[in-house]
C-alpha cells in the first residue's frame, strides 16, 4: 500500500480549491469595482456634465 499518493492527491485537490477560491474573490472584487466604478461615473455625468455643458454652452440655459 503506497501512502504517498493519497496524500498527493490531497495536496493538489486543496491546491486546486486554493487556487479556484482565490480566482473567485478576485473575480468578486474586480465585479465590485466595476460596479462602483460605473456608479461613480454615471453620478459624475448625472451632476458634474451638464453643469459644466451649462458652464460653457449658455445657448442650453
Amino acid at each position: 500500500m503506497n501512502l504517498e499518493e493519497p496524500l498527493w492527491r490531497v495536496l493538489k485537490e486543496n491546491r486546486l480549491r486554493l487556487e479556484l477560491s482565490q480566482k473567485e474573490s478576485a473575480n468578486k472584487r474586480s465585479l465590485i469595482a466595476h460596479i462602483y466604478l460605473t456608479f461613480h461615473i454615471k453620478s459624475f455625468q448625472m451632476t458634474v456634465l451638464p453643469s459644466g455643458l451649462l458652464a460653457f454652452f449658455p445657448l442650453f440655459q
